[in-house]
């Protein structure tokens, strides 16, 4: 229960880290500030990766990783597949449709359970 609160924490803490990082870099801010809100930044960042790594083993994490990579590349085969009839046959749009199907399930499936 600890370990599931500690990743939460980290997880919370790197997402807050990356927001301030983006923000300083988009609203045109002094010198000072921005030195500022890097440090807090690179701060928050490194001890949300410490405590996700810490309390979750690195085998779960490759695996969450991973399934997200094959639920990425199911996804761009579904929706971004290139579908001109004026270079390939309409089978290779099926059948990269299909592909995507089978991956965005095998994804899910891998960062899921």
């Amino acid at each position: 229960m600890v370990e599931n609160v500690l990743a939460f924490i980290g997880v919370i803490s790197f997402i807050i880290g990356i927001a301030i990082l983006l923000l300083s870099i988009k609203y045109n801010i002094n010198q000072w500030t921005f030195n500022f809100s890097l440090i807090l930044s690179i701060i928050l960042v490194s001890v949300g990766v410490y405590l996700v790594f810490v309390t979750i083993p690195w085998y779960i994490i490759m695996k969450k990783f991973i399934g997200f990579l094959i639920f990425a590349l199911g996804f761009f085969l579904v929706f971004l597949y290139p579908a001109p009839t004026d270079y390939q046959s309409d089978e290779f749009t099926l059948l990269g449709v299909l592909a995507g199907i089978v991956f965005i399930g095998i994804g899910l499936y891998m960062l899921l359970f």
